[in-house]
């Protein structure tokens, strides 16, 4: 409920507070504006991140009907088993929060591409040790 209260909240901040201009046309001109896609000058970082992001949403959500069981046979307090599940599935959200905002900061000053990139090889390389797990 609590959850449902804060995202009905940030709706109505951003339905009644948020104001879009949209600039004018220049007087005299009938040309149509381009917009969406169109105006995107290099796709390919876009299209790496969309792809890049499903992945993910993907990988994540694909253990979800199983984390249950992994963490049931290692904790001790059967009754505890949901809550730390819930826990185990949301760290990957905490990560998010926290490396939003340098990410974002370091793609304006290096490029976004150059993120992607970076990014996409040391998932590569952390993922490497899982493969050694038993």
């Amino acid at each position: 409920l609590l959850s449902g209260a804060v995202i009905f909240l940030a709706f109505l901040a951003t339905t009644f507070l948020i104001k879009e201009n949209p600039p004018a046309p220049k007087p005299g001109s009938m040309a149509k504006t381009q917009s969406g896609w169109s105006q995107i000058p290099d796709k390919r970082p876009i299209i790496a991140m969309l792809a890049t992001g499903m992945l993910l949403a993907f990988a994540n959500m694909s253990i979800e009907p199983i984390i249950t069981v992994y963490v049931q046979q290692l904790i001790e307090d059967q009754g505890k088993v949901t809550m730390v599940a819930g826990v185990v599935m949301s760290a990957a959200a905490l990560g998010t929060i926290l490396s939003s905002s340098w990410l974002g900061k370091l793609a304006d000053r290096v490029g976004h591409w150059n993120v992607v990139v970076g990014a996409l090889a040391a998932s590569a390389l952390l993922l490497i040790p899982q493969a050694f797990v038993t």
